[in-house]
């Protein structure tokens, strides 16, 4: 059972894997090249978090909760309003030609913490592998909006900063692999 969740499942990982080592080339190079890369990686990270929506969607929504197959791609609008107001304030400026595709992954990453969300409510927390998912999907949506200050933001980041979205990104990758264990 569950074989289109742990496919989409396994597929995200595998988009993320890529995206990490798409986002190690932009140490090697500058300027438009290492731009580039960063887009490559976003891009790559960004499939990864539609697939995970796509498992989440196809193997526990249930017919007939509407409100629950809406709320997971309007939420994402209001997280990402409030993430822009606050970027803004501190400073955070995805720079010309980077927004569009910054707000499109903050989309695809918020969505996948909406579903999640949705899912596991919708399920009353009783499967333990959506327990697992939406912490994890937290988890990853604090790591990255760390990472776009990290990126974003003129100026350079402690090492407990960086070793911070470091640990929730981890925490986000194990969680939702080990989350199919339960299955």
């Amino acid at each position: 059972g569950y074989f289109y969740f742990k496919l989409f499942t396994l597929l995200g990982l595998i988009f993320g894997m890529l995206g990490d080592v798409l986002l190690g080339f932009k140490y090697l190079t500058t300027g438009k090249v290492q731009k580039f890369w960063i887009l490559a990686g976003m891009f790559a990270f960004a499939f990864g978090h539609i697939f995970y929506t796509v498992g989440l969607l196809v193997q526990f929504y249930v017919l007939g909760n509407v409100f629950l197959i809406i709320l997971p791609f309007v939420l994402p609008i209001l997280i990402i309003s409030i993430y822009m107001v606050v970027a803004k304030r501190v400073g955070i400026n995805f720079g010309k030609g980077m927004l569009m595709f910054g707000l499109f992954y903050l989309y695809c990453l918020t969505t996948v913490v909406s579903t999640s969300l949705s899912m596991v409510c919708l399920h009353k927390f009783s499967v333990t592998t959506l327990v697992m998912f939406f912490p994890a999907a937290l988890c990853f949506m604090a790591s990255d909006f760390m990472l776009t200050g990290n990126y974003f933001k003129p100026g350079t980041r402690t090492k407990t900063y960086r070793a911070l979205y470091s640990v929730f990104y981890y925490i986000a990758q194990f969680l939702i692999a080990f989350s199919i264990l339960f299955l």
